[in-house]
């Protein structure tokens, strides 16, 4: 089963992070990361080597994989057809996707109702 997963990554000044092969989004929450600043994200699915800028970074990252995960902050199985198109995407605001996601709150709390 296909399992979408948020990991927070706390990297130190010039830290490096691994990314292995397959889907992924990556939002640099604080510092700067590959050339990403504060408030960007990037779409990858290619293993990656990524270096945290001179102050660090705190990164989100959103991977979709095709086994279970341990170590992530959260993460929800979802089933994908082998044979459709999907997109991922990284968005702020208040809008709501029209299928499974995971997300993350920046600043303050979020309440749901019913």
């Amino acid at each position: 089963m296909t399992s979408l997963s948020l990991y927070e990554d706390l990297l130190a000044p010039g830290e490096e992070l691994r990314l292995p092969a397959g889907g992924r989004i990556v939002y640099v929450a604080s510092g700067e990361l590959a050339g990403l600043h504060a408030g960007q994200a990037a779409f990858g699915s290619d293993e990656a080597l990524v270096q945290a800028g001179s102050d660090g970074a705190t990164v989100l990252r959103w991977e979709l994989t095709e086994w279970s995960v341990d170590d992530a902050k959260l993460s929800a199985h979802v089933e994908l057809d082998p044979w459709a198109d999907y997109v991922m995407r990284c968005e702020r605001g208040a809008g709501r996707a029209a299928g499974p996601g995971v997300g993350c709150v920046l600043r303050g709390e979020v309440t749901v109702d019913g």
